[in-house]
């Protein structure tokens, strides 16, 4: 028969167990700070590239001379509409900080407009009928691969399958299994 001093044994920590312990919490912690400052570093580095990539993609693509489109904010944020985003194009005759001046048939636009407000306008292609001489533009013709036929032929066996349940459901060919239907279909 145990006693309750026997159920309450209380391990004794001796000096030396203390300081292991000690030693062990302090390892673990330096682990983690070198971790946690590893992890703070690259994120900052990370922060910094994308910031650098956000800043340059808005300005370094324009210059004078360039022909561009200029956003219509009112236009921009109306739900339902089928005017243009955008207007234009236009050329830049001067770019002063953040904003350019515009010249639209050679005259200047009456207000500088903000770089953040353009987009670079890209002109199309001449396209003329084969039967007219001159540049001419060639689709190549697409061949389906193995990947498209069977996606097409799983798609047809479905179909077929729902026919098939119908007409049996329908009650108009109960008696014929749904093999032979499937192939009468096909037939048909």
């Amino acid at each position: 028969m145990c006693t309750i001093s026997c159920l309450l044994q209380i391990p004794t920590v001796t000096p030396q167990d203390e300081e292991e312990m000690v030693e062990n919490i302090t390892h673990i912690r330096k682990r983690a700070m070198d971790e946690v400052t590893t992890n703070i570093d690259t994120a900052h580095r990370k922060q910094q590239k994308d910031f650098i990539m956000r800043q340059t993609k808005k300005y370094v693509a324009l210059k004078e001379g360039d022909r561009v489109l200029l956003l219509r904010a009112k236009t921009a944020i109306r739900k339902g509409n089928l005017q243009a985003t955008y207007t234009g194009p236009y050329t830049i005759d001067y770019i002063q900080g953040k904003t350019a001046c515009l010249l639209s048939d050679g005259q200047r636009l009456k207000q500088k407009v903000s770089l953040d407000r353009l987009k670079q306008y890209v002109e199309a292609e001449a396209v003329t009928s084969p039967l007219v001489e001159g540049p001419t533009t060639q689709v190549p013709v697409k061949q389906p691969d193995e990947r498209e036929e069977f996606v097409s032929q799983t798609a047809a066996a479905g179909q077929l399958d729902q026919l098939s349940n119908i007409i049996l459901q329908s009650g108009l060919l109960q008696q014929l299994p749904s093999q032979i239907l499937i192939d009468e279909v096909i037939l048909a």
